[in-house]
Formats: structure tokens, sequence, C-alpha cells
């Protein structure tokens, strides 16, 4: 395992000079999901329709997450600039299988957070490999994938939690900035997490 420094110099390697296409496919995905949040805020707030809100959350959002996830790895192993339109196409190239492996880790991440909170933070990021094991090893069911995820994440769900604190200080600019810092945020922390995806898989 290599220190966090590599993992973000690993990204910046690939982002500097080139941060328009993650960029671009940032503001995409968090429009989108902008919007589907504020779908469910009036459903909340105006005609209580809060099932079809979620409904919409869980289509759209889950398999997109995954597609979000593979096109920021697949810019930062060099596979592809084209970071919006991949994102699309892992996303909802495969969507059902997406959809299935991304519903399942959620419901098994909330019956875990409804134990303690302790717990589901453990297993969240003992899942958190899920979306890139969806995309790169299709002959797996679902709920192996989530499997492999978590045996991939023995002895290492510290160091990804360490990884993600050292990005506090971008947070915080991120919340002065009104959230425009998050354009610059997401692939730079979620183009490191890639880097330690790639890490921990060549070890496994």
């Amino acid at each position: 395992m290599h220190d966090n420094q590599y993992y973000k110099e690993a990204a910046l390697s690939v982002l500097r000079g080139n941060w328009k296409p993650s960029i671009i496919a940032t503001l995409v995905y968090l429009l989108i999901a902008g919007v589907i949040s504020g779908v469910t805020y009036v459903d909340q707030t105006s005609s209580g329709l809060t099932f079809s809100a979620n409904i919409l959350s869980i289509l759209v959002a889950l398999p997109l997450g995954v597609g979000y996830f593979n096109a920021i790895k697949n810019h930062m192993n060099k596979e592809s600039d084209d970071v919006l339109n991949d994102m699309f196409k892992i996303g909802f190239g495969n969507y059902k299988r997406n959809l299935c492996g991304m519903l399942l880790m959620t419901i098994m991440l909330v019956l875990w957070t409804l134990l303690l909170i302790v717990p589901g933070l453990i297993k969240s990021y003992a899942y958190m490999m899920t979306p890139y094991i969806l995309n790169d090893n299709p002959e797996l069911s679902v709920r192996d994938a989530i499997r492999k995820s978590e045996a991939m994440m023995k002895g290492h769900k510290f160091d990804l939690f360490y990884l993600h604190l050292s990005f506090v200080g971008w947070a915080i600019l991120s919340l002065c900035t009104l959230g425009i810092g998050l354009l610059w945020l997401y692939p730079y922390m979620y183009g490191a997490q890639a880097a330690f995806y790639e890490d921990i898989k060549a070890a496994a």
C-alpha cells in the first residue's frame, strides 16, 4: 500500500492541465443529483408523495453513481478523456446490474446503520469498492461484487477513511464557495480513490 500523498499525486498528475472533462461531468452529476433532491423536497413539503421521489432517486442516482466513479477511474487510468459520455455509458449501459448492485448495497447499509451509526460507517467503507467491481467484474453476481469489496477492503477501511479525511480542507473551501469548489473536489478526491482501488486490486 502507498501513502495518501501517492494517491493524491496520482490524481493530480492526470487532472493537472486537464480538469475540464472531469469538472463538466461532475457539474452534470451534481445537477442531476440536485434535481432529484429538489423533487424529493417538493414531495415531502407539498404533496407528501415521497415514494415517487425515492423511486426516482433509486432509478437514476444509483446507476449514475456507478457511471461517475468508473468514468473518473477511466480518466485516471488514461483510458478515456470523455468523462461525461463515459459516466452515462457505464452507468446506464449495464443498467439492471448497476441498479440491483447499488440498491442491494444501500439496503444492507441501511440495515447496518439501524443497529448503530459506527457499524454502518464501517460497513460503508467495506462496501465502497462495489461500484468499481460491478463494472470491472461483470461475471460476478451483484452479491458477490459486494462480498469482493468486503474482502478487498479487509484491513484497508481506515486507510481509505484517512485518505478521505485528508480532503477536509478542500471540503471546507467548497462550503465557503457555496459548493462551487465541489467541481474540483470531487474529481480530485474520487481520482485519488480510484488510484487507491487500483492499488488494493493489484494486491488482492
